[in-house]
This record gives structure tokens, C-alpha cells and sequence, in this order.
């Protein structure tokens, strides 16, 4: 691969996480040219993550799956809650697929695989290059980006440049250039507000029988998380580790802060204590804090459009919804997913511009919302009992706790968002939860209806007005 950017490309692609590098992936093998930009070096420090199952589905069409199989991360088996006083296992073992499990991984690890993959695929990748702006021309009476200048600064091959562009897709994270930058749409959500305290543990004992589980717990003041992973090694920990964090809303993280005088270590270490679960497992004798205590902002938002002329948003550029359900990988592959295969149609001229735009922007909202209502749920019931009887809502038949048990674990591990982009016959019903702001969510159903269009991955990946492969074939 040359390491001159060239001046003209199909499809730029702007960043090179999950989102980006596994769109990459899709269009290359497509037979679309791609040049991908990704300011940072890879491997890049990110906190481990805990995948949900829909992951073979996306990766094996990426052909990516088996690097993922080979790198020796943790085996994700399904996920503990103790919310209140109920506690749920979901486990991956009852869903109706054939990799019945995921992973918990470095993500440092786990997306150099993805983003060495596009290259390898045929994307034309080049690192440690700055996407500096955007230019719009109106083109048929509407504005769409039409190049993008770039800048790299490192050392003597400092340089700065312009590559021209059918079509872009801002997979840039949360600075979301497109959007920040130019749309200026986005939104937060004043419901998730929060700060993410946490560190990594080694020496910890897992709870018998759940090896592999991620771990989820409510206390007086939010939620503890708890993911085991096999190493973590841009935190110099060879050896098995163990992402612990704690999330509580701003104002209580600044209050115990400023207010009360105490350091972010004793914040973080006093709010573990709340959960027995999570207690459970540090308390052993060898189980050992390793590095220092870190704190992030996890300020939900989004986007009014997604999706216009010229330009896709995808992953964090898109929107960036509270982690609770491990929902981060999940969203940037699916929008990496449905963007690639509304391209791909839209170059291949078998549906327009216009029409593909709209199907992505309406589908990827919807997924986006559907999990947003779901989250939204365990923040927003005064009665925390309350809880899990609100989540068994969201299941096909509420009066039948197995059934709800079996929905939940289902749309908590992506299963739906696959079978609805897909399977026209995968309708599951929804018995309208009101949100705190009143309003219902969408019908599961929904996305069976866009533009009369599914996603489709033979005999290439694209929109058909016929559906396609399901999840039940993963």
C-alpha cells in the first residue's frame, strides 16, 4: 500500500475504531475503494469492553471472526444483574444461535485486529492523520461534503494535505466532526449525566459458576460494572485482570468531590462497598487494586439525523448511550453494518441516494432508541423494586417470566437488531413502557417497515425489498 494519500477516493472514512475500520472491512470486500484516517497510532489505550453476541454475526461477514477466535480473550458466557433486590443471570446459552457466547476484551487488542483486517482487506488505512475539516458544495440544490483537508504531524513526516470523496462516513468518536463541527444537532440526554469511576484488579475470585460473566450491580448512588478479561497490557498486566467501575451521576460524583472533601480513590473504593455482589468478588485475599483509580464522563447524546447527502455518522459520532447494557461495540458495528450496506446499494445504483440515506436514518434511530428506552428504565423508576418487573416489559408475553427473561436476553445481546434489519418475520410485540418524559417507545417491529427495504448479505451486502439471512444462522 502506498503511503501517499491519494487526492480522490470512492468512500473516506473518518477514524479507525470498531465503526470505522469494520465498515472499512464491509465496503473493501464489497469491491468499493475505502481510505480510512485515523488520527492515533494503533494498539491505542480504550477501556476493556464487554461484547454482546451479535458480534459473530457482523465479524464473520467482515471475515474478520476467526482473528477474534485466535487472540485468546475472555469468553463472555452471559451477564449477571443484581438490580435492587432481584438478581437475573442472562445467559448466552439459552438464545437461540449457534455461537451461544461472546468476548471480554482489551480493547487496545481488539481493535488493531479490526483495523489491521481493513487493510489487509484492501482499505487504504493511514494512521497518525488528523481529519482538519470538511468542505460542503452544494450539489442539486443541497449541501454535502464533498473533500476533506488532513494534517499529520510526526516529526519529519510532518505534512498536510486534501482528499476528495463520493462519500464519507465520520466514525471520529465522540468529537464527531461532522456533527459538532457543521450539523450542530447533537443533543444530551439530561437523563445520564454521569461519571465513570474505575480500575483494574488482579487476583480477584469470580462468582462460581459465572466465570466469564459480566457483572452488573445497582448501589444507593448508581451501578458497579465488573468484567473479567484475559490481560490488559497497555496497563503493563500481562495476566488476567478485572474491570471494576463504578457510575453515579455528576452531581453526586462532584458533591463527594468538592463538597465533602474526599479524594476520587476513596469515592470509587466507598461505593463498592454498597454492593454485596461486587464484594463478593474483591473480597479475597489476594485480590490487589494495580492501577490508579480513573474517571471518564459518560454524558449520553445524539443526533437529530445520522444520515444526510453524501455523509453517514456512525458509532460515537454519532451517539453514545450510557453503558449499562454494553452497548458501545454493539452500536458502532450495527451502524458499520447497515451504512455498508446502504452504500454498497447506493453505488451499485440499486436504490438512490436519497432513499438509502433515509432507510439508515431511521434504522440506526431506532436501534439507538430502543436501547435508550431500555437504559432509561433502570434509571427512571423512583421504586427500585421495580426495576426488573419494568424490563420484563419489554418481552413478548409479560405474564410468562421465562419468556421475558428469554426477550430481554435477546435484546440485551443484539439478537433483535439483527433479526429486525433481516427477517421480516421477526416481529416481537412491545406493550408500550412509558419513559419518564412520558412518551412510549418505538414498537420492536418498527424497522420491518422502512422504506419497504431489509438489509441483505447475498449475493453481496445491501438493501433488498426482500428479507434476507437472520440471527437464528449465526
Amino acid at each position: 500500500m502506498s503511503h501517499e494519500i491519494p487526492k480522490k477516493t470512492s468512500v473516506l472514512i473518518i477514524g479507525g475504531g470498531p465503526a470505522g475500520s469494520t465498515a472499512a472491512s464491509l465496503l473493501v470486500r464489497q469491491g468499493i475503494e475505502v481510505t480510512l484516517i485515523e488520527r492515533e497510532h494503533f494498539p491505542r489505550y480504550h477501556i476493556g469492553e464487554s461484547l454482546v453476541v451479535t458480534i459473530h454475526y457482523i465479524m464473520g461477514i467482515a471475515g474478520v471472526l476467526d482473528k477474534i477466535h485466535d487472540a485468546g480473550f475472555t469468553i463472555k458466557n452471559g451477564v449477571s444483574l443484581e438490580w435492587g433486590s432481584h438478581n437475573w443471570d442472562l445467559n448466552f446459552k439459552d438464545l437461540p444461535v449457534l455461537n451461544k457466547y461472546s468476548f471480554q476484551v482489551s480493547r487496545s487488542k481488539f481493535d488493531k485486529i479490526l483495523l489491521d483486517h481493513a487493510k489487509e482487506q484492501g482499505a487504504q488505512v493511514f494512521e497518525g492523520v488528523k481529519a482538519v475539516s470538511i468542505d460542503w458544495k452544494e450539489v442539486n440544490g443541497k449541501q454535502r461534503p464533498v473533500s476533506c483537508k488532513w494534517s499529520r504531524c510526526e516529526g519529519a513526516e510532518a505534512s498536510e494535505g486534501e482528499i476528495a470523496f463520493d462519500y464519507v462516513i465520520d466514525a471520529s468518536g465522540r468529537r464527531g466532526i461532522i456533527d459538532t463541527s457543521y450539523l450542530k444537532n447533537r443533543k444530551n440526554h439530561s437523563i445520564f449525566q454521569n461519571i465513570a469511576v474505575w480500575g483494574y484488579w488482579k487476583g480477584v475470585k469470580e462468582l462460581p459458576g459465572r466465570e466469564g460473566t459480566t457483572v452488573t450491580a445497582s448501589y444507593s448512588d448508581g451501578w458497579i460494572w465488573g468484567i473479567p478479561l484475559a490481560s490488559e497490557t497497555e496497563i503493563e498486566q500481562d495476566g488476567p485482570v478485572y474491570s471494576v467501575g463504578a457510575v453515579m451521576h455528576k452531581d453526586q460524583f462532584f458533591k463527594l468531590k468538592n463538597t465533602d472533601k474526599k479524594d476520587i480513590e476513596t469515592i470509587y473504593r466507598e461505593a463498592l462497598k454498597q454492593s454485596p455482589l461486587v464484594q463478593r468478588i474483591l473480597d479475597h485475599p489476594t485480590a490487589e487494586l494495580v492501577t490508579k483509580v480513573q474517571t471518564a464522563t459518560d454524558y449520553s447524546y445524539t443526533s437529530d439525523s445520522f444520515s444526510g447527502p453524501g455523509y453517514f455518522m456512525i458509532g460515537d459520532a454519532a451517539c453514545f448511550l450510557d453503558p449499562l447494557l454494553s452497548t458501545g461495540v454493539h452500536l458502532a458495528t450495527m451502524g458499520a453494518f447497515v451504512s455498508a450496506a446502504t452504500l454498497g446499494s447506493i453505488i451499485r445504483k440499486e436504490i438512490t441516494e436519497e432513499k438509502g440515506a433515509l432507510f439508515f436514518d431511521k434504522a440506526y434511530h431506532h436501534i439507538y432508541r430502543r436501547l435508550l428506552e431500555m437504559v432509561s428504565h433502570f434509571y427512571t423508576m423512583c421504586d427500585k423494586e421495580s426495576h426488573f418487573y419494568k424490563a420484563q416489559q419489554l418481552a413478548m408475553e409479560p405474564e410468562d417470566a421465562s419468556k421475558a427473561r428469554e426477550s430481554f436476553t435477546k435484546l440485551v445481546s443484539g439478537i433483535t437488531d439483527i433479526n429486525e434489519a433481516t427477517n421480516a418475520n421477526s416481529k416481537l410485540n412491545f406493550y408500550g413502557v412509558v419513559n419518564a418524559s412520558g412518551h412510549k417507545a418505538l414498537p420492536l417491529s418498527a424497522m420491518n417497515s422502512i422504506e419497504g427495504l431489509y438489509v441483505v448479505t447475498e449475493p453481496k451486502l445491501g438493501l433488498s425489498p426482500e428479507a434476507g439471512r437472520s440471527a437464528q444462522a449465526f
